[in-house]
């Protein structure tokens, strides 16, 4: 893993709100929702706003 360090350098990374998040042009997101209908996390999503 520390191997890698060197290829995440300049990226920052988040943990936030969806609907707060300002996504600047050129941006990469990676989303991780719950599927509809399933259990697994520990938060509710509101799967027609995201």
């Amino acid at each position: 893993m520390i191997k890698q360090a060197p290829n995440l350098k300049g990226i920052d990374f988040r943990c936030c709100n969806y609907w707060e998040l300002d996504i600047p042009d050129n941006s990469v997101i990676y989303c991780d929702p719950p599927y509809k209908g399933t259990t697994g996390y520990n938060t509710k999503i509101d799967h027609n706003r995201f």
